[in-house]
């Protein structure tokens, strides 16, 4: 189980902050409303009322106990990059920030940001995926019980064939494809034999619970 921290409670943050809760994780939420925080704090395991631009609410709240914070605020650029800055300073191991368009996404990563998220492009209920689950780098759920992920190798992976991992008989998943350290580009994985390398990427495709069980903690 990690800790989350999910600051501003937008549609965006409240999301995100759900399904991270429907995912068993505990999840801290922050936010001015007061109306927003009693819509929520019933779903998640805190939600306090407060700025979180004041780094004695951030502290007050507990953010120092959390894994990961995810900045939602919507249409202030400054209010977020005074957070991420506030966050870097009390040690918070991943940072995530929503931004509206490519020009703050520069902007947040510059001020330390470790990953930016498009709204327009990504949803919370996917977020919440990507950032609970093992080196997973990318979902796409085309039904409700099927899952495609783009994931980083396993460690125990490393330096073991297809057939000696036997994944589609261990997990009931199939390896689709596979770029080399650096590549952008996929080749599909048709050899048994192929020796898997540190930080390759994978692409898999199998049932959500099986993909649940390789990927999660």
């Amino acid at each position: 189980m990690k800790g989350f921290c999910v600051i501003g409670l937008g549609n965006f943050g409240v999301n995100l902050a759900l399904s991270l809760s429907k995912l068993r994780h505990q999840v801290l939420v922050i936010d001015e409303s007061q109306e927003k925080i009693d819509f929520i704090g019933n779903s998640v395991e805190n939600a306090v009322c407060g700025d979180a631009t004041n780094e004695a609410v951030l502290r007050a709240a507990g953010v120092k106990n959390c894994e990961c914070a995810v900045i939602c605020m919507e249409n202030n650029l400054s209010d977020s990059i005074l957070i991420t800055l506030l966050l870097k300073e009390l040690g918070i191991k991943r940072i995530v920030v929503r931004a509206t368009d490519e020009r703050q996404k520069k902007v947040l990563l510059k001020v330390g940001a470790d990953h930016i998220v498009l709204p327009e492009k990504e949803s919370g209920t996917k977020l919440a995926y990507t950032l609970s689950k093992r080196d997973v780098i990318d979902y796409f759920a085309p039904s409700s019980d099927f899952t495609i992920a783009e994931i980083i190798t396993p460690k125990s992976w490393v330096g073991k064939t297809v057939i000696e991992i036997d994944v589609r008989k261990k997990y009931n998943v199939n390896i689709i494809a596979v770029a080399a350290e650096g590549e952008e580009e996929f080749e599909l994985l048709a050899d048994p034999n192929h020796r898997f390398s540190e930080n390759e990427k994978l692409v898999l495709a199998g049932g959500n619970k099986a993909m649940q069980r390789l990927t999660g903690r």
